[in-house]
């Protein structure tokens, strides 16, 4: 925590992080750490590496990330190793959706249509990306469902739990 203290400026632009971390460790200073980098003037990105470990828990959006983009291929069973596609959507607060790529997507009560926010800095990819594999994890969510989604977040926690358990005296 000093080390980030020190490294914190009026030129921090934002902070992005893995909750839990690739060692599958939640990070437990994370309200501090955002609200450090929230006052320098950035903002918290949450990369969803390891979401598996939170859904139906802990919203990103509550420890104080402004931007979270969801790894499906880790949390919602789409394929990603050995050359398989990487998807999944980016989520903003609302207070940030005038600067979002377009195409938006708004409802007025009857019907959804696409847009593009003034503040935008535009499309910089495609939009559809990798559609086999968006329908997949929707799937996965569908099959699931809310109950699913946090007896296997909790297993994913349990099983970390029990590898580091079996580990611990080697490390």
């Amino acid at each position: 925590m000093e080390a980030l203290k020190a490294a914190i400026s009026k030129r921090t632009a934002g902070m992005m992080l893995t909750v839990p971390n690739t060692l599958g460790l939640f990070e437990r200073d994370i309200l501090e750490i955002s609200k450090m980098i929230h006052e320098a003037g950035g903002l918290m990105y949450y990369d969803g590496a390891n979401l598996n470990a939170l859904l139906g828990r802990v919203r990103p959006g509550d420890m104080g990330f402004d931007i979270a983009q969801v790894n499906l291929h880790k949390t919602f069973s789409a394929p990603h190793g050995g050359g398989g596609p990487g998807s999944g959507p980016v989520g903003a607060k609302g207070e940030l959706k005038d600067y979002l790529p377009p195409p938006l997507v708004s409802f007025d009560g009857k019907r959804y249509r696409f847009y593009r926010p003034e503040k935008s800095v535009g499309r910089f990819r495609g939009f559809h990306g990798n559609v086999s594999v968006l329908v997949m994890a929707y799937s996965y969510l569908l099959r699931m469902g809310r109950d699913g989604l946090r007896e296997a977040s909790g297993l994913a926690v349990l099983a970390s739990n029990y590898l580091l358990g079996r580990i611990r005296e080697a490390y």
